[in-house]
């Protein structure tokens, strides 16, 4: 919600993938973090909600997960409303810390409040 995009780039690999409906594709922590500034610029984030549906773990270092999310956000003055689905691919470092390798979400639909 704090729209600091270091922080949520920190949460990927170095060479993540994020894939946005709408949005370039971003490879790398540092495209990702570019793209997030972008997006906080554009959009003022009043809640995001995400929901898994399965999470799967493949080994004691790798998995993935399916789920759906909402968000909440001011764009042009305007509260608009976003639902949709989302799959992570995630890995734990050598430092122990989980961090995702890749991310693609996209909408099933929107609201924008009068």
């Amino acid at each position: 919600m704090a729209g600091d995009a270091s922080s949520v780039a920190a949460l990927y690999t170095d060479d993540a993938t994020l894939d946005a409906y709408g949005a370039p594709r971003s490879h790398g922590r540092a495209a990702i973090e570019a793209g997030l500034k972008a997006e906080y610029g554009m959009r003022k984030f009043t809640l995001s909600e995400a929901t898994p549906v399965a999470t799967t773990v493949r080994t004691n270092t790798d998995g993935s997960e399916i789920g759906t999310y909402h968000d909440m956000f001011d764009a042009g003055g305007k509260k608009n409303h976003e639902w949709g689905r989302y799959v992570v691919g995630f890995t734990k470092g050598t430092d122990g810390k989980w961090r995702l390798t890749y991310l693609m979400a996209f909408p099933d639909s929107t609201k924008t409040d009068k």
